[in-house]
């Protein structure tokens, strides 16, 4: 009879998601490639021709020729087609803290008491706060189809917001300046 050889019955270990054995180490990249300019490639192609995108959060907002302070605006919209209603169609909302200004709220009162009221209404992107107009949107013949008021909580500390949302008949974009 031939001798045998024990048999050695091993168990994977069990290994948690937040230890890591020290035996165990992440597998090698390769190095990148170099590029003939001698760079190596980036993950995310950067065309030189190609400005960078720009940031939403610099921009001026004038209602004819006054200018008010603005928290955020709704995305801008034009008509898809499929939508009849062609006040639903065109609309953004402005939303802005509630202060001494009622322009707003007087704004849509001139609808409540059917009053046609249209105004230009433009929005200025910027490239850095207080930098130099990117983009201009003008909305043509924006009139007010929805005012809110502040929602107030004694259990919570924010600031009071209004809301105006405004029905256009075109935007007219007069891209980079």
């Amino acid at each position: 009879m031939k001798p045998t050889r024990p048999v050695v019955v091993t168990r994977p270990k069990k290994t948690s998601s937040k230890t890591t054995s020290p035996k165990t180490k992440p597998p090698k990249r390769a190095p990148p490639e170099k590029k003939p300019g001698g760079k190596p490639p980036s993950i995310v192609a950067v065309r030189e021709d190609v400005p960078p995108p720009l940031p939403k959060m610099h921009f001026r907002v004038f209602i004819d020729a006054e200018e008010v302070d603005l928290v955020s605006i709704s995305p801008l919209h034009l008509p898809d087609g499929e939508n009849t209603d062609p006040e639903l169609r065109r609309t953004v909302t402005l939303r802005r803290g509630v202060g001494t200004s009622r322009l707003f709220y007087d704004w849509n009162q001139s609808r409540v008491f059917k009053k046609d009221d249209p105004r230009a209404v433009t929005i200025v992107l910027l490239d850095r706060a207080d930098g130099r107009p990117i983009n201009i949107w003008q909305l043509v013949n924006a009139r007010p189809v929805r005012w809110s008021g502040p929602a107030l909580d004694a259990m919570e500390n924010g600031i009071a917001m209004e809301e105006l949302e405004l029905a256009y008949d075109a935007i007219d974009w007069r891209g980079r300046l």
